[in-house]
């Protein structure tokens, strides 16, 4: 914006999977910024005919805001025999 970089993305495409890494992006000095940066990798994953639109897992803060199931990254269960989260 400006000459300013104020949001930036890692994303990778292999085998039609587009595996969005990490996104960053300075939602102060532009509200909703990060969503837009979301959408825009979305729309190169379809430019790019990926099949899968892979986000990883746990929240990262923004997933819930396009209706994206949460994982776990880490699930800890106890007994063992239960699968109990905790």
């Amino acid at each position: 914006v400006n000459g300013e970089k104020l949001a930036a993305s890692v994303s990778i495409l292999y085998n039609k999977i587009f595996y969005l890494l990490s996104t960053g992006s300075d939602n102060k000095k532009i509200p909703n910024l990060g969503k837009y940066l979301i959408f825009k990798n979305i729309e190169k994953a379809i430019s790019l005919g990926a099949e899968i639109f892979d986000v990883g897992v746990g929240d990262c803060g923004w997933k819930e805001r396009f209706r994206l199931e949460r994982v776990p990254q880490y699930k800890f269960n106890y007994p063992p025999s239960k699968n109990a989260e905790i």
